[in-house]
């Protein structure tokens, strides 16, 4: 059984994983983040930029695949890239659900998600200042490779941060995506281990399209 889901995540990583699955990612995306932002209310507005968002980071990993590795472009779009992974969303999410949040224990809870995502992404700041990056086309995927501060202490921190912020929300959709970004981290660092970060951004990007049919519902409620 696990040698049969190994091949799959394998083939459909080979499948998906290019040029033309991050341009059709961030297009879709900016139409779906559009969407959200035209019917968002005043305390889902920071969740319906998310998928906006994602599609500037997909469109930059997109531009990843037909660069010259290494050249100077390839950097910038690396940077790119990786000042949305380090730094918009471990600060970002956890404001997302602080602002939907109208329970007071959880409210308060989350301001904590939030000061250790501003500290994630400090660190993080820190590190892509002071560390050599090198971008590598590899397995399908693109690996960043650079320093991140504390290792898998620092990594577990990081997803503790943003999984953790919507796992406490009272909205059931933010607890289900929660629980999504956690199986797809699982996955990527699974089969992805050299690549993860890239893998990863991408399943999330693509279930932050499931935002707008949120806000949809919501609206009508």
């Amino acid at each position: 059984m696990r040698d049969a889901l190994y091949v799959l995540i394998w083939y459909v990583g080979g499948m998906c994983f290019c040029a033309s699955a991050s341009f059709a990612a961030s297009g879709g995306l900016a139409l779906v983040g559009v969407a959200s932002v035209s019917i968002a209310k005043k305390d889902t507005r920071l969740l319906a930029i998310i998928p906006l968002l994602f599609a500037i980071q997909q469109l930059a990993e997109g531009g990843q695949w037909i660069v010259p590795h290494p050249s100077e472009q390839s950097l910038l779009l690396g940077y790119a890239f990786l000042f949305f992974a380090f730094i918009v969303w471990p600060i970002l999410i956890p404001m997302a659900a602080y602002q939907m949040e109208k329970n007071r224990r959880r409210k308060s809870l989350l301001r904590w998600f939030i000061g250790a995502g501003v500290i994630m992404a400090l660190g993080m700041t820190y590190s892509l200042l002071t560390q050599p990056l090198k971008v590598s086309l590899m397995q399908n995927s693109i690996a960043y490779n650079t320093i991140a501060p504390f290792g898998q202490i620092g990594l577990a921190f990081y997803v503790a941060t943003l999984c953790g912020s919507l796992l406490v929300s009272s909205h059931t959709f933010l607890r289900w995506a929660g629980c999504a970004g956690l199986v797809s981290f699982a996955i990527s660092i699974w089969f992805y281990l050299n690549t993860f970060i890239s893998v990863w951004c991408f399943f999330a990007a693509v279930l932050s399209g499931a935002v707008f049919l949120f806000i949809y519902q919501t609206r009508k409620r």
